[in-house]
């Protein structure tokens, strides 16, 4: 992988851009490995516009206005988004009632997905997409522009729920439950697939005394990281610390050590009456003998993880 050789390896993030998602966006801008082309964002974590907004802010908090930002799905391939409580999570605002300074430029007038294509097209190196939003936009993309495909390094996405309990309903994680449908077509895509759900997720979390390590690191950068999980950890509470599931998929895309995954056949439910939107993965395609598509993490270096999360806060401005 480009990132750990040396060079910097081409990103392209797609978001939804609420606390997790800011600090997966911090956490690429302050990485040495990731060169970020372009950011596509989505209604998720709040609504559209409040989602280009917190995205564009942080991107002046760190002085990278340079990176264009495009706007995509406010709606699933089929119906309307159905609620998923995440604005509690993530605030009213997305950033933990954090203020930070507006903006001071507008989106790309181009659709998410016309970005998409064009950073794609344009890179002379293929190209990683890290996926932490509902999928919609990214599907749009693999169907409107399949010659792409072949530009494509990996796909590392933040969603699913192996064999834990969802948190959008029993079964289904919010990333997936929200746009199963779009899941599906990314998963079947033919591109190499890392699925950072919330069986890894979990398991990397910020610690209150790593938290802190933000707020001391003496970047801006750090201290809004963590102003805004003052807020997030309430919903953590008797937890060992914060589940880091955005911030996890970023930097996998970048250190394939840093998680251990097992190959497996990986499909999203589009029709069960209680278990729509529920990951299905077969390990080694063992049960239903189809061919593995993707890699499905499982266990992961907390210690490693934060140690890199921490020196890219403090790269930062």
């Amino acid at each position: 992988m480009r990132g750990e050789e040396g060079r910097p390896a081409p990103i392209l993030l797609d978001v939804d851009t609420g606390i997790d998602d800011a600090l997966a966006l911090l956490y690429l801008l302050g990485e040495p490995r990731a060169k970020l082309l372009g950011i596509t964002a989505m209604e998720g974590s709040v609504p559209l516009a409040q989602v280009a907004r917190n995205t564009l802010a942080i991107l002046r908090l760190c002085g990278r206005e340079d990176i264009p930002v495009a706007l995509g799905a406010q709606k699933p391939l089929l119906g309307r988004f159905s609620p998923s409580g995440k604005v509690s999570i993530h605030g009213e605002n997305g950033l933990g009632n954090v203020s930070i300074p507006d903006p001071v430029r507008r989106p790309e007038p181009c659709r998410a997905v016309e970005l998409m294509a064009r950073l794609i097209e344009e890179s002379p190196e293929k190209v990683t997409v890290v996926a932490v939003a509902a999928m919609t936009n990214l599907a749009t993309f693999l169907l409107c522009y399949p010659h792409l495909k072949e530009k494509i390094e990996q796909l590392v996405l933040m969603g699913g729920a192996a064999w834990c309990r969802g948190n959008f309903s029993p079964v289904a994680e919010a990333n997936i439950g929200r746009d199963p449908e779009a899941a599906q077509v990314v998963f079947s895509a033919g591109i190499p697939v890392k699925l950072a759900g919330l069986d890894v997720t979990y398991k990397a979390y910020a610690t209150a005394a790593e938290r802190a390590a933000w707020r001391d690191c003496g970047t801006r950068a750090g201290r809004f990281a963590w102003e805004m999980f003052v807020h997030y950890a309430a919903f953590y509470e008797g937890a060992p610390g914060c589940a880091l599931h955005d911030p996890l998929a970023a930097a996998w895309a970048l250190d394939e050590a840093l998680v251990k995954a097992l190959p497996a056949h990986l499909e999203a439910d589009l029709c069960g009456r209680t278990t729509r939107g529920a990951t299905v993965v077969d390990v080694g395609g063992a049960k239903t003998g189809r061919p593995c598509n993707a890699l499905v993490g499982v266990e992961v270096d907390r210690e490693a993880f934060a140690r890199r999360l921490l020196a890219a806060l403090r790269r930062l401005p």
